[in-house]
C-alpha cells in the first residue's frame, strides 16, 4: 500500500518539477519576445532616421548643384563685365562655399553608412533572437510532449497498481474468511 502512495508522490513530484520547468521556459520565452519587440521598434526608428538622413543628403546635393550653377553663372557674368580682383575673391568665396557643402555631404554620407551598418546589426540581432525564441518554444513543446508521455505512463502504472491492490484486498478478504471458517471448525 505504501508503495502505491510513494509512486503517486513520485508522479506528483515529477509533475511539479516539469510544471516549474515549463513556467520557467514560458517566462524566458516572454522575455525574449519582449526584447525582440524592443529591438524591432528600435530598428524601425533607425530605418526611419536613415531614410530622413538619405533624403537630407540628396537635398543638400541638389542644393549644392543649384548653388554651384548659380555661382558659375554669376562668375561668368562678372567675368564678362570686368575681370578684376573682385572676380578672384568671388571665385574663392565660391570655392569655399562648395567645399563647405561638400564637407557636409561627406559627413552625412558617413553618418548614412554608419546607420546602415547599425541597421544591419540590429536586423542580425533580431534574427538571432527570433531563432533563439523559436528554439526555446520548440524545446518547451518537446518537454511538454515528454512530460505528457511520462504522465500517461505513470497513470497507466498507477491504474495497474490500483488493480493489483484491489486483487490483493480481495485475496486478503478471502483468506480472512477461510481463517475464520477454520477457527470455527477448530472450536467445534
Amino acid at each position: 500500500m505504501t508503495k502505491t502512495y510513494n509512486d503517486i508522490e513520485a508522479v506528483n513530484r515529477l509533475l511539479e518539477e516539469k510544471e516549474r520547468d515549463l513556467e520557467l521556459a514560458a517566462r524566458i520565452g516572454q522575455t525574449l519576445l519582449t526584447k525582440n519587440q524592443e529591438l524591432e521598434t528600435k530598428n524601425e526608428g533607425l530605418e526611419e532616421h536613415l531614410s530622413a538622413v538619405v533624403d537630407k543628403v540628396n537635398q543638400l546635393k541638389h542644393e549644392v548643384i543649384l548653388k554651384d550653377g548659380l555661382l558659375q553663372a554669376f562668375t561668368e557674368y562678372e567675368g564678362g563685365i570686368s575681370p578684376s580682383d573682385d572676380s578672384l575673391s568671388d571665385d574663392s568665396l565660391h570655392s569655399s562655399g562648395v567645399k563647405s557643402l561638400q564637407k557636409k555631404c561627406e559627413t552625412l554620407e558617413q553618418e548614412n553608412v554608419k546607420l546602415k551598418l547599425e541597421t544591419a546589426q540590429l536586423s542580425a540581432d533580431t534574427y538571432e533572437l527570433e531563432e533563439k525564441e523559436s528554439k526555446l518554444v520548440n524545446d518547451c513543446l518537446q518537454q511538454f510532449v515528454e512530460v505528457k508521455k511520462d504522465l500517461e505512463h505513470y497513470v497507466e502504472e498507477l491504474a495497474k497498481k490500483t488493480e493489483e491492490n484491489g486483487a490483493q484486498k480481495e485475496e486478503i478478504t478471502n483468506l480472512l474468511g477461510q481463517i475464520v471458517d477454520l477457527q470455527r471448525k477448530v472450536k467445534v
